[in-house]
């Protein structure tokens, strides 16, 4: 309240909110935690993500130049690029300022063969099913522009043997705004499936949508079953890096928009 005295609207973020949500993040026991920028990218949270040990998602060159803007020295394996129908020379600074990039069509493949030959992708799979709090929310499926469908998959393998591209990872994303606990570890166990198909995975990234109540009676994503079902993924697959990329609920429970009354009316 004192902030709105000075400045009136205004946005105001509690770190220890933000802290408290990537402990939970990170007792979940994943490999690794990316966090999706485009959740919020200010400067002062992206530094408490930094020192906690989380890497940077980020979806465009300009999110990328943003997290190094603010850390210059940041090594390149902390950032994972995501684009989705990105031109050719946005996969080319990706592949030379991110550590890790993601493909999710085959159509840049099939177009621009050179950008990606002799590289490490990740790729993102449609599984078919999303899931999220509202329609426009859920990413996966046949209403989706996300993934490479699993119809695909065989001219992904031609092209990629031809390319010499090598497929260290595979991604799955259904939505945001989810409270299954179970969601994680379904999408671990579809990409897993499929694993046996690509000799060079070492690594699933299981994406983010992890689900913050919208109101204050709304139930809570349940972390503990969430890592429960994790865990007994890992017994079962102990060789495979499990990653995750929450974003909102890192913050959205974090801020409030401070605003002031100016005028009033009275009608009837």
């Amino acid at each position: 309240l004192l902030l709105a005295e000075e400045a009136s609207p205004r946005f105001v973020y509690d770190l220890e909110t933000v802290s408290a949500r990537i402990d939970e993040m990170n007792s979940l026991g994943t490999d690794r935690v990316f966090f999706a920028i485009k959740a919020n990218p200010h400067p002062a949270i992206l530094g408490l993500i930094e020192q906690k040990g989380l890497g940077f998602e980020c979806v465009s060159p300009q999110e990328i130049a943003h997290v190094r803007q603010v850390f210059p020295n940041l090594d390149a394996n902390r950032i994972l690029f995501t684009p989705n129908f990105a031109p050719q020379e946005e996969y080319q600074q990706g592949f030379e300022q991110a550590g890790y990039v993601t493909l999710d069509a085959l159509f840049p493949l099939r177009e621009w063969p050179e950008t990606f030959a002799n590289r490490d992708v990740i790729v993102r799979i449609d599984t078919g099913k999303g899931k999220g709090h509202h329609k426009y929310v859920v990413t996966a499926g046949t209403q989706s522009k996300f993934g490479v469908p699993p119809q695909d998959l065989d001219e992904l393998l031609v092209l990629a043997k031809q390319h010499n591209l090598r497929i260290i990872g595979l991604h799955a994303h259904a939505g945001s705004g989810i409270l299954d606990p179970s969601n994680w570890a379904e999408k671990a166990q579809y990409l897993q499936d499929l694993c046996h198909r690509f000799s060079s995975v070492r690594l699933l990234n299981l994406g983010g949508g992890f689900g913050v109540p919208q109101k204050p009676d709304d139930a809570r994503l349940e972390m503990a079953k969430v890592k429960q079902s994790l865990a007994a993924f890992r017994a079962e697959y102990p060789e495979i890096e499990l990653w995750v990329e929450p974003g909102r609920y890192l913050v959205a429970e974090a801020g409030v928009l401070l605003t002031k009354v100016t005028q009033l009316k009275s009608k009837g």
